[in-house]
């Protein structure tokens, strides 16, 4: 079968959940024989134009010198997009024995990731653009929402024209459906994987060498949280909550990994806390070093306000066999809750984290051994596993088209 993805970036061009989870799915579709093309905007001059990488096309869609602005470089994007769908090869087949053809949604915005199923037209999703521009104390807010208000509009448009919409998780899901009011029976949910092979348990040696690397010693029980440095992230009540905690369990240790705006005012927040000895801001830590990043930590944290789509990183933790304690927002308690119900903390409780960290330090709260974390990751969290779905998913709208159309062989996609 043959598959055509349109999405806004992909990794490693770029850095994120969103493209990870179009790398892996695409990826994992390639190795399973079928054939994947990606169209995405050039992230950087550098990049190739078009390159075959991992037996998923990369097809670069190249951006005008000096568009920097967010309207004129989506403007580019979009008429770039919209000439290469043009193109001969992505006219849709409507009649006749030919296979069905590639058609796309009437106005392609780039931040979806299209997945192009014969006549059907299906989305994959996350959480609505929206929402995640209308979060609270951003400034500038009446100018953000009505950016807001305008994806919202354009995504909603896009549904319209999608008759199916395949998203990462249950809550997705459930927040697409009450957002577009889109039913339930359109939305398909393909949950995210990762590349087990790079997030393994590592060797007690590198995991010494890491600990030594930022000063944590053995009798120091050291949290983790790999993620953006972002507001709705909850890394501030990630502190708090941790500050609480050490004042009763000293051996505490805590140390966040990543980049973004809210940086400087975690740091000022550590060190105005008095917590400089105890907590750290790791910056950005490469994809080569964040296997032994949580292989090193006893314990991940994710303390998500909301919209927590997924959360790759907690399926990264969990295959380098650390236990992850979730916030009960988004998608979280739906990924770890089939491990442990005990590793969910009221979302925004700083109290609720710290006694759950208290819980885990006294044995009150038994965290699962590494083989546990890694077993259950590969279980239900398996890439193979996401693009056997959509297989299957695929094939079956192939066989609802050719009964619909009177076509014999429902073999291509």
């Amino acid at each position: 079968m043959k598959f055509l993805f349109s999405i806004m970036g992909y990794f490693p061009d770029l850095v994120g959940g969103a493209w990870k989870y179009a790398a892996g799915l695409g990826e994992a579709l390639a190795a399973r024989g079928h054939e994947v093309t990606v169209l995405v905007p050039q992230a950087s001059a550098e990049l190739p134009l078009d390159e075959v990488l991992r037996g998923v096309r990369i097809i670069r869609l190249a951006r005008p010198p000096g568009v920097t602005s967010f309207h004129r470089v989506w403007r580019a994007d979009n008429h770039a997009l919209r000439t290469y769908f043009r193109l001969p090869l992505y006219r849709p087949v409507h009649h006749g024995d030919q296979p069905p053809g590639l058609y796309v949604p009437r106005i392609p915005a780039l931040d979806w990731t299209v997945a192009r199923i014969g006549l059907s037209r299906t989305m994959v999703r996350g959480i609505p653009s929206g929402e995640k521009c209308c979060l609270p104390a951003i400034p500038q807010k009446l100018f953000l929402h009505g950016i807001a208000r305008w994806m919202k509009a354009m995504e909603k448009n896009a549904l319209m024209h999608a008759q199916n919409v395949l998203v990462a998780s249950e809550y997705a899901a459930e927040k697409l459906s009450q957002t577009h009011q889109i039913k339930l029976n359109r939305i398909e949910n393909i949950h995210a994987g990762t590349d087990y092979d790079h997030f393994d348990i590592p060797g007690p040696h590198r995991i010494r060498e890491m600990r030594s690397r930022y000063g944590f010693e053995a009798s120091h029980f050291v949290i983790a949280s790999v993620r953006r440095l972002d507001r709705r992230m909850g890394l501030d009540l990630l502190i708090d909550g941790f500050a609480r905690a050490w004042k009763q369990r000293p051996e505490l240790r805590l140390i966040i990994a990543g980049k973004g705006p809210q940086a400087d005012e975690l740091a000022a927040k550590i060190s105005t806390m008095g917590l400089d000895s105890v907590a750290k801001l790791a910056g950005f830590v490469s994809d080569t070093d964040l296997p032994v990043f949580y292989g090193a930590a006893d314990l991940t944290v994710m303390p998500s306000l909301d919209l927590e789509g997924f959360g790759l990183s907690t399926i990264e933790s969990l295959g380098c066999g650390t236990p992850v304690l979730v916030s009960s927002s988004g998608a979280n308690p739906e990924v770890i809750g089939g491990l442990s119900p005990h590793l969910i903390f009221k979302t925004g409780d700083p109290v609720s984290l710290a006694d759950k960290l208290i819980s885990v330090r006294s044995g009150h709260v038994q965290l699962p051994v590494d083989i546990q974390c890694r077993d259950y990751a590969l279980q239900f969290f398996h890439w193979n596993r996401s693009a056997k779905i959509l297989e299957d998913f695929t094939q079956n709208q192939l066989i609802k088209h050719a009964e619909n159309s009177g076509s014999q062989s429902p073999a291509t996609a």
